[in-house]
C-alpha cells in the first residue's frame, strides 16, 4: 500500500514538474480562448481601415468579403484566424491586394510599401502569437 501511495505521490509530482519545465512554446494542446489573442494595434487597424476594410467586411458589397471579413475575425475559431492571416500574408507579399482594378481607380487606397510590410510583420506576428509554430 506504502509503495502505490509512494508511486502515486512520484507521479504527480513528475508530471507538475514537467508541466513547468515544458518550453512555452510546444503546443500540444493549445487552448486559446477565441477572440482573446487576435489583437490589430492601432497604426495595423489604420492601414486596414484604409486600405482593406471597405470591401473585407460584413456589409461590403464585393466578393472580397466572401473569403475575408475583419469585422468577424476575434469570432471566429482560433485555427481559421491563423488560415486566414497566413493567407494575408500570402497575398500581400505577391501583391494581390488591393486588386488592380481597385488600385486604378482608388491610388490613394493602395498601401505604401512600408505599410504592406507592416502588415505583413502583424500578420505573421499573429501567426505566432496564436499558436502556430
Amino acid at each position: 500500500m506504502k509503495k502505490l501511495l509512494l508511486i502515486s505521490v512520484a507521479t504527480i509530482i513528475s508530471v507538475a514538474f514537467y508541466s513547468f519545465t515544458v518550453d512555452s512554446n510546444i503546443n500540444i494542446l493549445k487552448v486559446i480562448p477565441e477572440g482573446e489573442q487576435y489583437s490589430v494595434p492601432a497604426d495595423v487597424q489604420a492601414i486596414i481601415d484604409k486600405s482593406c476594410y471597405g470591401c473585407h467586411n460584413t456589409e461590403g458589397k464585393t466578393m472580397g468579403k466572401m473569403k475575408l471579413k475583419f469585422d468577424e475575425m476575434k469570432d471566429i475559431k482560433v485555427t481559421k484566424q491563423i488560415n486566414k492571416l497566413e493567407k494575408i500574408v500570402k497575398v500581400m507579399e505577391k501583391g494581390k491586394m488591393p486588386p488592380g482594378k481597385f488600385a486604378e481607380n482608388y491610388p490613394d487606397k493602395v498601401p505604401s510599401q512600408e505599410e504592406t510590410e507592416q502588415l505583413i510583420n502583424w500578420a505573421e506576428q499573429m501567426v505566432v502569437a496564436l499558436g502556430k509554430e
